[in-house]
């Protein structure tokens, strides 16, 4: 996923980038509202583990259709910095699996697990302050533009996936529906998210981003303000 958006700068002309962009996000959402459909139907029949497994052969078909047909894509003539690549792997992994560990219970090797992240971190900006290409590209932060997306897009990030984490508990929890009921229920949602980015990507290059993007705030903290009246 994180690649592409990149991917469609080189399949899409520049006045249709945001068709590119509303066709990928359809996508993904119509793979993510099919997901908690298939995965409640391999629970009728087949024990969790194949939730997983199910997902081999769909990764290694799109990988051979990639192979085939994405375009080729000129590559950068710098060598690696293998180092800030280590230090980046090391900080997101150590700090998240230390917060989850940390709200599950764990104290001291949680604690522990967080700082070594946070080292990681501060080691890889420090490492990269001077150098021309970035991993993490914090020389981009100072840009007033670039700032507020970035931390709004961040936040909006958090919410929602505090949102999708949730539900299934409150369902289950809360209004006591089985786990297939459960999965089934999700899907509308899911499915609302692909024809949104769609309809998003169309109107991409005739309205102002910032105003979809208000718009579209404004929307999903109305949506959450009813899901906690009900709760």
């Amino acid at each position: 996923m994180s690649v592409n958006l990149a991917l469609i700068r080189f399949i899409y002309p520049h006045n249709t980038i945001g068709k590119g962009i509303a066709l990928n996000g359809l996508v993904i959402g119509l793979g993510v509202a099919s997901g908690p459909s298939i995965g409640s139907l391999v629970l009728e029949f087949a024990s969790w583990q194949w939730i997983f497994w199910v997902n081999l052969p769909v990764g290694l078909l799109a990988l051979v259709l990639g192979c085939f047909t994405l375009p080729p894509t000129p590559l950068s003539e710098r060598p690696l910095n293998l180092k800030a690549i280590v230090l980046s792997i090391a900080a997101t992994t150590l700090t998240v699996i230390g917060i989850d560990s940390l709200v599950h219970g764990g104290r001291a090797g949680a604690g522990l697990l967080t700082l070594l992240g946070f080292i990681c971190g501060v080691s890889l900006i420090r490492l990269e302050k001077n150098a021309r290409t970035r991993v993490v590209p914090t020389d981009l932060l100072p840009i007033p533009d670039i700032f507020l997306a970035f931390c709004v897009s961040g936040l909006a990030y958090v919410a929602t996936n505090l949102y999708i984490i949730g539900l299934p508990f409150t369902l289950e929890t809360v209004f006591h529906r089985a786990p297939t009921v459960t999965g089934f229920l999700i899907t509308p949602w899911a499915l609302s998210v692909g024809i949104t980015s769609y309809l998003i990507g169309k109107l991409a290059d005739r309205w102002p981003a910032a105003l979809i993007g208000g718009i579209g705030l404004a929307m999903t903290a109305t949506a959450f303000s009813f899901y906690g009246a009900c709760r």
